[in-house]
């Protein structure tokens, strides 16, 4: 009963702080990004601000990946969270949100932040991903893709097409630089002839 007092009167303060101090998108608006695209990062911010306490940890990031209808792990989550984390909090409040979903990282910033990703898939240390590599990530982040998808997810990459994927790959894959040929390629249509 205790607990259940204590936590109805959180909840109750927390609705009047809302009340007091209520959302306000043009205090997050900049050039390029309007309010109402802010309002829209806002909603999706409460998606998984499940408490409502203004922050996303962990948990509540499972949980919203889960009833997403997606497997995840806490380990990952927590890892996804402590990225965006800027103030070392153990979780997310809406300016890191709002920035991390607005970022524009200049080339070599987003070279290097893909690079740490690339190793930390390429778990061998071989400088290529291989099909074992992208499976066992595809599987600890919980996507239920076959291995055919996977493959053909690969050949799109696989820019030099030795089967395996570069850095350099990876990092054209990740900014849709080699998508856009590709797609327009595979495209009937208007888009064949851009």
């Amino acid at each position: 009963i205790q607990r259940r007092v204590h936590g109805d009167l959180r909840l109750k303060a927390k609705m009047s702080t809302k009340k007091l101090n209520p959302f306000n998108p043009k205090k997050y608006a900049k050039p390029g990004l309007r309010e109402e695209e802010v309002i829209e990062i806002k909603e999706a911010f409460d998606l998984f601000d499940m408490d409502g306490g203004g922050t996303i940890d962990p948990k509540e990031m499972l949980a919203a990946i889960k009833a997403m209808g997606l497997a995840g792990n806490i380990q990952t989550i927590t890892s996804m969270i402590q990225d965006m984390d800027a103030d070392g909090s153990g979780s997310v409040d809406f300016q890191e949100f709002i920035d991390m979903m607005t970022a524009s990282m200049d080339e070599k910033t987003s070279r290097d932040d893909t690079y740490r990703v690339f190793q930390y898939m390429d778990l061998e240390r071989t400088n290529q991903l291989t099909f074992a590599n992208v499976k066992r990530v595809a599987a600890e982040l919980g996507e239920t893709m076959t291995d055919e998808e996977l493959r053909e997810m690969m050949a799109v990459c696989d820019i030099d097409k030795d089967g395996a994927i570069t850095p350099d790959d990876f990092y054209q894959c990740l900014t849709k630089k080699c998508l856009e040929g590709s797609l327009a390629a595979e495209a009937p249509g208007p888009i064949a002839s851009m």
